[in-house]
C-alpha cells in the first residue's frame, strides 16, 4: 500500500466513532427517464405471437438480428442457435400454432422452428429463388407456406419446407396475405389476384388501380364475418375487400400521400371496426369505421436522418396482438427502434432491443493474481472486474462526451478495448468511441480523449487496436480505422504522437503484432480486401491472404512456427509459412460455407497448439492439433442462444484466452449480452451476466474518488487549494446536485483542522451537469512552518438530487503532505 493509501487507512479507522451522525440526509430524486432511448435499432420486421395474450411472446428483426421477447417487449434476447447465415430479412409465425415460425435469410437460407424461435432446422429453399423476401403460412395449416423471391416468383410448400413448388405466373410479388383458405397476392404491375385452391389458380381482383404497386396488405386472423381484406400502395391508396380479395373498392380519407408499409386489423375487427397502418414518414394512422376514414395516431413515435439519406422508411410496418388484460397492444418498427402502444395507437414508446449488448472485451496480463477483466458495451457504458466477473463495477468517470452517438445513457460508446501488457506497474488501458481513442493510467478509474488523425470530429472510425507485447520498453500502439488507415504511436498512444503508416483501400477488420515484437518487426492487418502484412513495424505492406473480412489469431510462437489463423465468413484459413501461402481447413465440422464469428489460439500455442472457432449459428469448434481436426465443445451455450461472437460492426476480439491458460484453462468470452467463462478449456461454461440496462437509468451513486487528492503544505504565511475530487458511478441524464462542507475532527494528529488553522472551513454544492462524472471541492491550505504528520482534510456529502450517496459515510478526502524537515 503507498504511503496516501496508508494514511487513509489508519484515518479511517479513526473516524468510525463520532462519525455516524454525519450519513444521514441522503435522499434519492428520480426524474422521468422513460424518453431515453439507445441509437436507432432499425427494425426491419416485428410480429407478435398468435398466443400473445398468453405468452407475452414478440419476435423483431433489429439491426439485421433476430430478437425475442417473452415479457412483451420490455426485454429481449437474440435468437441464434441454427441459425447459420446473417441477417434474416422475413420471420412469419404459424397462425395455428404459436410454436411454429419460418425465417428466411439472404442467399439462400430457409429455416423452421418448432419452439418459438430457440432452435431452428434449415430446410430446403426455392431453387429459383434464392433470396426470399416475403412469406405467409397457411391459418389452416402450419406446414402450409406460400414464399415470394426478391425480385421474382411465388413459391408454395404443404410440408413446412422440405420441397416447393412454384405457383402462377408472377413476376415480382410485394404482398401475399391469406383470408381463411383463400391466399391473395399483388405484384409489381399493381395487379392483384386471388386462390381459392392454394395457388392451383388464381383469379385477377377487380377494383384495384393498375400500376399503384400494392406495398402492404393485411386480412384479419381468424377472418373477418364481413370477409375483409386490405391492400394499400406506393401512392398512399387503401383499398378494402369484402369478399375475401375478389373485388376492392377504394377507401381511407384522411391518409397522407405516402407509401403505405403495413396494415394491421384489430382483434376485435368483427366487432370495433378498427385497424392500423403505417407509411413511410408520417407514422401511424388509425381508422375505427373500417377504414373509410383515418387520422393520425403517432404521438411518441420518433424519426431519423439517416432513413432519408438511405431512402429507407422511418416506419416499416405494424403488428397488433391482445394483452393478457385484454387490451391491445400494438408495435410498430421503425428505422429509429421498436414502438409500443398499450393504448390502441394513442400513445407511444420506444422499447430496447440492443440496450444490453457487449462490444468489447479483454482480460488482465496478471489474471491469474488479479482475477480482472474489462467489458465495453454498446450503450450503457464500461464494466470492470476483479474476481473473475462473479461482480462488476461501472467505470465510467470521464467517458462523457458530446460525440457519443448514444442517447440512451449519456456515456461514450466504446468498441474494443485493450491491457497494456505492462498493466502490473502502469495501470494503463486502451479503448475508442466510434470516433476517438481512450487511455486510461489509473486502472480505468478515469479516462482520457484522444484524437487520432486529422478527419473532422464527426467522421466515424471504429478504431481497431493492438499493443505491443513489449509496450512496457517501446511504448509502441496501432490502430487501424474504417477508413483503411493504419496508424502507429511510440509514445503510449497520446494525442499528438500518432503517425499514418498507410492506408489498405478497405476497412481494417483485425490488426496482430508478432508475439515476439519488436524483435521480429511483423504486423498482419485483414480488410474486406484481404490480409496484409508489414515485415517492418508497418512501414510497408504487401497483401497475403484471404478476403471476407478475416478475424486473425497469431501463434505465442510465430516467429518460430510462421502460424497464423484466419477465420473468415466462408471458412477458416491457415498460413504456416508467415503468409506465403494459405490454406483453407475444410475437415468436418469446419466446411468452405462455416461463417466464422471468433476465432483466438492459446498463449501457449507453441506447446499446445490449440485453436476456438466459433461459428455462426453452430456454436463452438475446438482444435489441439494446430488445427488438423476440430470437435464441437460447450454446445450448451448454442442450445442456450448464446454465440461468442462480435456486435454489428465487428472490432473486438470475442475470445480471450488467460494468459495462464497453460495453468487455469480459463477462457473468457463475448456472447450477445453477457460474458461467459471456461475453466476447463472450453468443455463447459458459466454465464456472467452484467448490470442491465435498466440500472443505467437508475440515479448514480456519488462519492469520493477512488484516489485521495494531495497537496503540499507550503511555508508559513502562504496558502493553496486541494482540489478533493467526487465522482459519479455512472453519467445521468439529468443533472446531479449535492451539498458538501468541510469537517473537523478534534484531537486527532492525522486529521486536519480548521480550528487548527490548517485549511479554511467552507461548504457549498457539487453540480454534476448532464453526462458529467467528476466534480472537485476546493479547499484553501494554510502553510506553516511546524513539523507535523500528513493530515487529512475530510469533506461530508448531505441532500443530494437525482443520486445517492455511497463510499465511506458519504465522506471525501484530501491529504496535506508536510513538506517540513
Amino acid at each position: 500500500m503507498s504511503r496516501q493509501g496508508r494514511i487513509a487507512s489508519r484515518m479511517l479507522r479513526v473516524l468510525l466513532i463520532g462519525m455516524m451522525g454525519l450519513a444521514g440526509g441522503m435522499i434519492v430524486v428520480v426524474p422521468d427517464v422513460a424518453s431515453a432511448h439507445a441509437p436507432h435499432d432499425d427494425i426491419v420486421q416485428v410480429l407478435a405471437s398468435p398466443a400473445y395474450a398468453s405468452d407475452r411472446t414478440a419476435f423483431a428483426i433489429s439491426r439485421g438480428f433476430l430478437m425475442r421477447s417473452i415479457d412483451g417487449g420490455s426485454t429481449w434476447t437474440q435468437l441464434v442457435n441454427g441459425l447459420d447465415r446473417p441477417r434474416p430479412n422475413q420471420i412469419a409465425v404459424a397462425p395455428s400454432d404459436p410454436h411454429v415460425l419460418y425465417l428466411a435469410a439472404p442467399g439462400g437460407g430457409f429455416y423452421r422452428s418448432h419452439d418459438q424461435g430457440s432452435s431452428w432446422t434449415r430446410t430446403s429453399t426455392p431453387v429459383a429463388a434464392r433470396d426470399i423476401a416475403r412469406l405467409a403460412v397457411s391459418p389452416a395449416s402450419s406446414n402450409v407456406v406460400f414464399a415470394a423471391g426478391s425480385s421474382a416468383g411465388l413459391y408454395r410448400t404443404t410440408n413446412g419446407g422440405s420441397s416447393w413448388a412454384a405457383v402462377g405466373s408472377f413476376g415480382r410479388v410485394t404482398a401475399v396475405v391469406f383470408s381463411a383458405s383463400r391466399v391473395v397476392v399483388s405484384d409489381a404491375t399493381g395487379a392483384v389476384y386471388g386462390s381459392a385452391d392454394n395457388g392451383g389458380t388464381w383469379v385477377p381482383a377487380t377494383g384495384t388501380v393498375a400500376g399503384d404497386i400494392v406495398t402492404g396488405a393485411a386480412a384479419l386472423v381468424p377472418p373477418a364475418t364481413d370477409g375483409s381484406v386490405f391492400v394499400g400502395t406506393q401512392s398512399g391508396r387503401l383499398f378494402r375487400s369484402t369478399d375475401r380479395g375478389v373485388s376492392f373498392a377504394a377507401v381511407g380519407s384522411g391518409l397522407p400521400a405516402e407509401q403505405i408499409t403495413g396494415i394491421v386489423l384489430s382483434s376485435n375487427y368483427a366487432n370495433d371496426g378498427t385497424l392500423w397502418l403505417t407509411v413511410w414518414n408520417s407514422g401511424v394512422y388509425r381508422s375505427t369505421n373500417r377504414g373509410a376514414t383515418f387520422s393520425r395516431a403517432s404521438v411518441g413515435l420518433a424519426t431519423d436522418p439517416q432513413a432519408v439519406e438511405e431512402s429507407r422508411p422511418q416506419f416499416g410496418g405494424v403488428t397488433a396482438a391482445l394483452a393478457p388484460n385484454a387490451h391491445q397492444v400494438l408495435f410498430v418498427a421503425g428505422f429509429e427502434g421498436l414502438f409500443r402502444s398499450d393504448d390502441g395507437g394513442g400513445l407511444w414508446s420506444e422499447i430496447q432491443t440492443h440496450a444490453d449488448y457487449v462490444v468489447g472485451l479483454d482480460v488482465s496480463p496478471d489474471y491469474e493474481n488479479d482475477a480482472a477483466a474489462i467489458v465495453t458495451t454498446y450503450v450503457k457504458g464500461t464494466y470492470m472486474t476483479n474476481d473473475g466477473g462473479a461482480t462488476w463495477v461501472e467505470s465510467n468517470v470521464l467517458l462523457d462526451t458530446p460525440w457519443t452517438g448514444n442517447d440512451f445513457a449519456p456515456v461514450a460508446r466504446l468498441g474494443n478495448v485493450h491491457y497494456s501488457p505492462d498493466y502490473v506497474h502502469d495501470g494503463t488501458i486502451f479503448s475508442a468511441s466510434t470516433i476517438l481513442m481512450f487511455k486510461s493510467t489509473d486502472r480505468g478509474a478515469s479516462w482520457r480523449k484522444i484524437v487520432v488523425g486529422d478527419y473532422p470530429l464527426s467522421t466515424y472510425r471504429a478504431f481497431i487496436t493492438a499493443v505491443s507485447p513489449a509496450y512496457g520498453q517501446d511504448q509502441t500502439v496501432y490502430v487501424g480505422t474504417r477508413q483503411g488507415d493504419i496508424y502507429k504511436s511510440v509514445s503510449g498512444g497520446e494525442a499528438g504522437t500518432w503517425s499514418l503508416l498507410a492506408n489498405l483501400g478497405a476497412p481494417v477488420r483485425s490488426l496482430v503484432l508478432s508475439p515476439q515484437f519488436p524483435a521480429e518487426p511483423v504486423v498482419y492487418a485483414s480488410t474486406s480486401r484481404g490480409i496484409f502484412k508489414s515485415d517492418d513495424a508497418g512501414e510497408h505492406w504487401q497483401p497475403t491472404g484471404p478476403a471476407g473480412h478475416p478475424m486473425l489469431a497469431i501463434s505465442s510462437d510465430h516467429s518460430g512456427d510462421g502460424t497464423v489463423f484466419a477465420g473468415t465468413d466462408s471458412g477458416v484459413f491457415v498460413t504456416r509459412d508467415e503468409g506465403t501461402t494459405w490454406t483453407e481447413l475444410t475437415a468436418a465440422p469446419l466446411s468452405t460455407s462455416t461463417n466464422v464469428e471468433a476465432i483466438a489460439v492459446s498463449p501457449n500455442y507453441g506447446a499446445d497448439h490449440t485453436v476456438l472457432v466459433s461459428a455462426l449459428g453452430k456454436g463452438l469448434y475446438r482444435s489441439t492439433d494446430g488445427g488438423t481436426t476440430f470437435a464441437a465443445v460447450g454446445t450448451s451455450l448454442i442450445q442456450n442462444n448464446h454465440l461468442i461472437t462480435d456486435y454489428e460492426q465487428p472490432v473486438s476480439d470475442p475470445i480471450q484466452f488467460s494468459p495462464t491458460y497453460a495453468r487455469d484453462r480459463t477462457i473468457v468470452g463475448m456472447a450477445q449480452d453477457d460474458i461467459v467463462r471456461s475453466t476447463d478449456g472450453g468443455d463447459s461454461w458459466q454465464v456472467l451476466s452484467l448490470p442491465p440496462a435498466a440500472d443505467f437509468l437508475e440515479p448514480p451513486v456519488v462519492a469520493g474518488a477512488p484516489a485521495a487528492a494531495t497537496a503540499a503544505e507550503g511555508a508559513g504565511g502562504t496558502t493553496r487549494v486541494i482540489r478533493i475530487p467526487f465522482d459519479l458511478t455512472h453519467p445521468f441524464a439529468s443533472t446531479v446536485t449535492v451539498n458538501w462542507r468541510t469537517v473537523d475532527v478534534p484531537d486527532n494528529p492525522n486529521l486536519a483542522s480548521s480550528a487548527a488553522g490548517d485549511y479554511v472551513a467552507a461548504s457549498g454544492t457539487l453540480t454534476f451537469a448532464k453526462g458529467w462524472t467528476r466534480q472537485h471541492v476546493n479547499v484553501v491550505v494554510n502553510g506553516d512552518a511546524i513539523d507535523e504528520p500528513d493530515e487529512v482534510i475530510v469533506i461530508s456529502l448531505r441532500e443530494p438530487t437525482n443520486a445517492s450517496i455511497g463510499g465511506f459515510w458519504g465522506l471525501g478526502f484530501g491529504i496535506i503532505t508536510d513538506d517540513d524537515s
